[in-house]
């Protein structure tokens, strides 16, 4: 773990690299990354807001019992931007797939689990998806307040109207939490400084993920009588 995390902690502020683990594998490091990505990647395009925790490599060669790490190295693996597996009946399991990005100061780093950035590329994709089209392009643009008669012109409204839509799909996907509180905070106005700009705003919170399941178990004793 020393070595792995020795490369992952030259990179604090890398959130495009991730580092894939199978300790004590004899698999070549890239038959390690590659039949994990494999994986993600095909989680991702489906349904990208659910983590990749519980996936299963079952061509991957897992190391002796004694080579896994215990569960407070995981942690500080994952702590120090690692990824970690886990060996369940003798089958390679993914577990937190983290990028690098573990700034000093940052806590929690908003760009650690893979998970994360999938939603977020996934908001970008439907915000670009949405005005970067010839609906958008061009069009005429006046005050919310004023009429026309020109179907081509649009409002400020219109654009906050979309930004609506892409949240509560985005919603409804599980990709994001509390869309009223989007909607509240998201706009879309004329450019102060510049008639022929349209300035828009998305604000949104990122839906969380089960990676950590917290029981309290309460239990007494039945006395007969009253």
């Amino acid at each position: 773990m020393a070595t792995v995390t020795a490369v992952t902690d030259a990179r604090k502020t890398d959130f495009t690299n991730v580092i894939l683990t199978n300790p004590g594998s004899v698999d070549l490091p890239c038959v390690i990354a590659a039949d994990q990505v494999r994986r993600i990647a095909k989680r991702a395009n489906e349904n990208p807001p659910y983590d990749y925790g519980s996936l299963q490599a079952p061509r991957l060669t897992p190391g002796t019992d004694a080579q896994q790490w215990t569960s407070s190295q995981r942690q500080s693996a994952v702590l120090a931007g690692c990824s970690t597996t886990l060996v369940r009946d003798g089958v390679v399991t993914l577990q937190d797939i983290v990028t690098c990005y573990h700034p000093t100061g940052e806590e929690p780093p908003a760009l650690r689990y893979d998970v994360d950035i999938e939603k977020i590329s996934t908001m970008i994709y439907n915000v670009d998806l949405e005005y970067n089209s010839t609906k958008w392009d061009g069009v005429p643009l006046v005050e919310d307040d004023q009429a026309v008669k020109n179907p081509a012109a649009k409002h400020p409204k219109d654009a906050t109207a979309a930004l609506y839509r892409i949240i509560d799909a985005a919603a409804l996907d599980a990709i994001i939490s509390d869309p009223e509180y989007a909607k509240e905070n998201s706009s879309a106005t004329i450019g102060s400084t510049n008639p022929k700009r349209l300035d828009v705003k998305l604000v949104f919170k990122l839906a969380g993920n089960a990676n950590v399941i917290s029981i309290d178990l309460v239990y007494g004793f039945y006395y007969g009588g009253a």
